[in-house]
């Protein structure tokens, strides 16, 4: 039987002081995209550098989420499998280098998975691991994208409070979990403090990239972290999102007066997880609406 370190290649194991280890994974804990499109955005600002990478043979069922084809600018047909990728920052203040991972929750073998990127970090000597994740909740879309965190780390939940993102550190749910939980259980086991950060996406808008949420974790992630970010580029990208939900509201009223309704209960700080509609619009007719709306954008370009 292969050993965990036979399924992950590696170009560089770089020695980091104070390190943090962030991962993000696409998939069920990735509403919107939002999670992993943060720390994208991170690996891109911060010029993170590439470092490893998990082989995907022996961690998902291709036939049930399967690889894509393209062609290359050379012309040639390739075939693009699922990403697990590790990539380093090294804080030029020498204070808080990162060690950021990127990958996709896996179908198969999630302690060997987990075990896998415990070692690298461990070899990294990193310090300190922070699951980033984003779910479905009912906030709207209109309001400042809320985030909440919490963290075994006395001092950083400090940091988390801090900010006003800190929950109930104990929580009491009980039911089907994710990886970020087995990874952090994983970690907690060797001795090592954890934490996390969670975006809270419209759970009307399931299956739409959520630029704006992505931006309130990335810009979460930058001040607790104490790193130097731009977030330009993500700004730009929250007005363009904006304007696309903007004119999918103008096209369905049942959809506008739902977000209505949901604004007016949230801004009485009615508590995001109580039911707030009794009887809200077909999710997949809206997908569906909306999706329309963007392919249409895509192929036609804006209308003036």
């Amino acid at each position: 039987m292969p050993k965990s370190n036979d399924f992950i290649q590696i170009q560089q194991t770089p020695q980091l002081r104070n390190g943090k280890l962030l991962t993000a994974f696409s998939g069920w804990p990735d509403a919107g995209e939002a999670a992993t499109g943060a720390l994208k955005y991170l690996v891109r600002s911060l010029n993170a550098t590439k470092i490893a990478s998990i082989d995907p043979e022996e961690f998902y069922d291709f036939s049930q989420e399967r690889p894509f084809t393209a062609v290359n600018d050379q012309g040639k047909r390739i075939t693009k499998w699922q990403r697990n990728e590790f990539y380093y920052w090294e804080d030029p203040h020498q204070q808080n280098d990162l060690l950021i991972f990127i990958g996709c929750e896996p179908h198969l073998k999630w302690r060997t998975f987990t075990q896998i990127i415990t070692e690298f970090a461990i070899a990294c000597e990193t310090e300190f691991l922070m699951t980033i994740g984003a779910l479905l909740n009912t906030v709207p879309h209109t309001r400042k994208p809320r985030i909440s965190g919490r963290s075994t780390d006395p001092s950083f939940a400090s940091v988390l409070e801090a900010h006003n993102l800190l929950i109930n550190q104990q929580g009491n749910y009980s039911g089907p979990t994710g990886i970020h939980s087995v990874l952090t259980e994983a970690w907690q086991e060797i001795g090592l403090a954890s934490g996390s950060l969670w975006g809270h996406a419209p759970h009307y808008l399931p299956q739409m990239p959520n630029p704006k949420v992505s931006h309130g974790i990335a810009s979460n992630l930058a001040k607790v972290l104490n790193i130097p970010l731009n977030l330009t580029d993500l700004e730009n990208a929250v007005l363009i999102f904006e304007k696309e939900v903007v004119s999918v509201l103008e096209r369905n009223s049942e959809l506008q007066q739902y977000v209505t309704q949901i604004e007016k209960q949230y801004d009485q700080l009615v508590t995001p997880s109580t039911t707030i509609a009794e009887d809200p619009p077909d999710p997949e007719l809206l997908v569906e609406d909306l999706e329309r709306f963007l392919r249409s954008e895509r192929e036609n370009g804006p209308q003036n």
